[in-house]
């Protein structure tokens, strides 16, 4: 039964392919961090809407693996901050990769009717499908200024933010050309 989403219940903690005592180990040297940022991200707190990274806080690529993978569980999201973080392509793919690669799949569906080939008819219901499979569904705010990631951290970080409701998008002195 893990193989199905529950569409009937809000999402709940992002548990992921990481477990608590794994979360433990990957976080002892930086244990603030997790307490105060990322145990929140990854339970789906309510109330964390605006999301602020630093500089020293990204660096490892474990970090950057569990927060990309708790981002993309979080519906709560308003804003995003992660400006001057040495953000690189590589990390970008860490934090944004598997939720660029889950829109491409609901592009999939989508494109391919395949709800209506198992006999999901119905156009709300099709809608309320789709939107749970969106990341980032209250997202209007992100900045990912002065970092590092060229072209390539670039596509992946717009792949990951496709069907969201973005307004400002800041990427200035960014090594984008």
């Amino acid at each position: 039964m893990d193989d199905f989403i529950d569409l009937t219940v809000d999402r709940g903690p992002a548990r992921g392919e990481f477990s608590d005592e794994e979360d433990e180990a990957a976080f002892s040297s930086n244990w603030s961090l997790y307490k105060r940022k990322v145990w929140k991200l990854r339970h789906n707190d309510r109330n964390y809407r605006l999301v602020s990274f630093h500089a020293d806080e990204l660096q490892e690529d474990v970090t950057c693996s569990r927060v990309g993978n708790y981002l993309w569980a979080s519906t709560h999201i308003k804003n995003l901050d992660l400006k001057c973080c040495n953000l690189t392509d590589e990390k970008m793919r860490r934090l944004f990769g598997s939720i660029a690669q889950q829109n491409a799949t609901n592009r999939y569906l989508m494109k391919r009717n395949i709800l209506e080939d198992l006999g999901v008819n119905e156009p709300t219901l099709v809608d309320n499908i789709l939107d749970s499979l969106t990341s980032f569904r209250n997202l209007t705010d992100i900045n990912v200024s002065r970092n590092g990631f060229g072209t390539e951290g670039l596509d992946v970080l717009v792949k990951a933010l496709q069907g969201s409701p973005i307004k400002n998008l800041d990427i200035s002195r960014c090594n984008v050309s």
